[in-house]
């Protein structure tokens, strides 16, 4: 008899067990499931990608996830995530070792506000640079790098597809061809030849046209041709 209480306890328990479960969840706010899903990275960085200005400062996001951050003389470098609750989350070398700094991101059209999570002082206001990004069919055509030792002239073609050319006023030359995509909307050249995959944020002005290595920041201007 006391085996058969004993059975008929433990199946109710075993009922009764889903039901406190569902119920724990409830209390919390969802399931473990649900809150991994408030976790999720923005897909679309759109908003935050780009160059922002400050005072004496500047700060540029590149579509594959790094930044370079310009105070006064200082550059620091490094790879950022930017989450769904405007949580922007900047990785760095420090003395060796890799550190991280948090900041609250409110974002509009034109401004740009960072405020540090831990240490609320550490606050930047930046305005988004007004760059003259071009247009692919502004960007099709023949353009030229010149410098001390020759110069180089780059053509884009409609197609996706260039040439690169360069001659030295040692009579060397150097004759090339690559593949690249370009985003109108963020400036940014992703450029592909034998060597790899450079990236460059374009900006217009006029017939010149200046290609920006978003890491370095190391500026090339080339002229129409």
């Amino acid at each position: 008899m006391k085996t058969l209480k004993a059975l008929a306890f433990w199946f109710s328990f075993m009922l009764l067990t889903p039901l406190l479960a569902s119920c724990d969840d409830d209390d919390n706010g969802g399931s473990d499931k649900d809150r991994d899903n408030d976790n999720e990275y923005y897909e679309d960085k759109s908003g935050i990608i780009g160059t922002w200005q400050g005072d004496d400062e500047s700060i540029t996001f590149t579509e594959n996830g790094t930044y370079i951050w310009k105070q006064g003389w200082e550059t620091t470098t490094g790879k950022f995530t930017y989450e769904n609750n405007g949580i922007l989350i900047l990785t760095y070398e420090s003395f060796g070792e890799s550190d991280r700094t948090v900041y609250y991101a409110e974002i509009s059209d034109e401004t740009l506000i960072l405020t540090n999570t831990e240490y609320k002082e550490d606050y930047h206001e930046f305005y988004r640079e007004n760059n003259n990004y071009p247009t692919l069919s502004q960007l099709i055509g023949t353009w030229a790098y010149y410098y001390t030792n020759g110069v180089v002239t780059v053509t884009f073609r409609a197609d996706g597809t260039g040439k690169e050319i360069a001659e030295y006023i040692d009579g060397e030359h150097y004759e090339g061809t690559f593949e690249y995509t370009y985003n109108e909307t963020t400036g940014l050249l992703r450029q592909t030849d034998e060597e790899g995959t450079g990236e460059y944020t374009l900006t217009l002005e006029g017939n010149r046209l200046k290609m920006t290595k978003p890491y370095s920041g190391d500026t090339y201007i080339y002229v129409r041709q």
